[in-house]
């Protein structure tokens, strides 16, 4: 009975702390973190590979896409509509085909394979990220996203695969306006310093990129 209770009281002084640090965000931050939570809700088969639900048309959420090709259908222009309700249009890259245009934006996953972005040869779901408080100054935001590797964090290190965006907001929300991802040494093998951005990095921006390789 004691243990029970011990469990309860310990469930309910974690959602009090969860409480507490959500009421400590500013709306400005709390605006931000959410749109990153929803921009990470999708499963990279949506988000870089196109595919939604054949009958429905909608997004599959992460780790929900199924395995069966014959149940989703590449739908180029629902992709391109997704993606631009985060990021900014300078930042999507758009190829034409023949009969449509194909969009892509920086990867929410860099990490994964292609054989891991597609559910059918998937082995294993994919670990939802760590999301850091926003910093938000005025109407420029910068988050930084864990994707791999931030089990282990240790205070003080930086030596985990991440995203680190940087927004504005615009008449119509937040958008993603460039993106540093940071990777380590081995995943990016002909890039220098295991960094890359979507396009070129500010001044300041700059100091969040990695001073050598990791």
């Amino acid at each position: 009975m004691s243990r029970i209770v011990n469990s309860l009281l310990v469930g309910i002084g974690l959602s009090t702390l969860s409480a507490q640090a959500a009421q400590s965000l500013t709306p400005e931050q709390l605006e931000v973190r959410d749109f990153i939570k929803k921009l990470y809700s999708y499963d990279p088969a949506t988000f870089e590979g196109g595919e939604f639900d054949v009958k429905t048309r909608k997004p599959y959420l992460l780790n929900k896409a199924p395995d069966n090709p014959a149940l989703s259908k590449y739908l180029p222009k629902e992709n391109c509509e997704l993606i631009e309700e985060f990021f900014d249009r300078s930042i999507i890259r758009r190829t034409q085909k023949k009969t449509f245009v194909a969009c892509s934006a920086p990867n929410l996953f860099p990490h994964l394979g292609s054989e891991e972005i597609s559910p059918a040869t998937r082995y294993e779901d994919i670990a939802r990220p760590l999301i850091e408080t926003p910093t938000v100054i005025g109407n420029t935001a910068k988050v930084v996203v864990y994707v791999r590797g931030f089990k282990s964090k240790e205070p003080g290190q930086a030596l985990y695969d991440r995203n680190i965006f940087y927004l504005s907001k615009t008449d119509i929300g937040w958008r993603i306006t460039n993106v540093l991802t940071i990777l380590g040494k081995g995943s990016f093998q002909t890039r220098p310093c295991g960094y890359e951005s979507a396009t070129k990095l500010t001044p300041e921006q700059l100091k969040d990129a990695p001073s050598e390789c990791e």
